[in-house]
């Protein structure tokens, strides 16, 4: 005989559910690809007007990642650090 499953375990269930779904079409949204890996990168600039979070990253016209976070440093005035997060295959060299 098939066990039935109690009215709050079904509820509790599709609770967990929605907010898995809400979140990942948030995520989605704001363009971020939860499910491909990305290289994050932290620059300290003097002048972003007019940059914004989740603003694409161009290199020569092709996008290759975005703006995750842009944060001002308190500890180093007229400075902002911008956090990108740019494709895996992108090779940044040091320095």
């Amino acid at each position: 005989m098939m066990k039935r499953y109690s009215k709050e375990m079904i509820i509790g269930l599709s609770v967990l559910i929605a907010v898995l779904v809400l979140f990942f079409d948030i995520d989605y949204l704001k363009g971020i690809n939860v499910f491909k890996a990305a290289n994050y990168y932290y620059v300290s600039y003097t002048d972003v007007n007019g940059l914004s979070v989740s603003a694409p990253v161009t290199l020569n016209g092709y996008k290759i990642g975005q703006v995750r976070d842009i944060t001002y440093e308190y500890d180093n005035p007229g400075h902002v650090l911008v956090e990108l997060a740019l494709a895996k295959e992108l090779k940044v060299p040091a320095g």
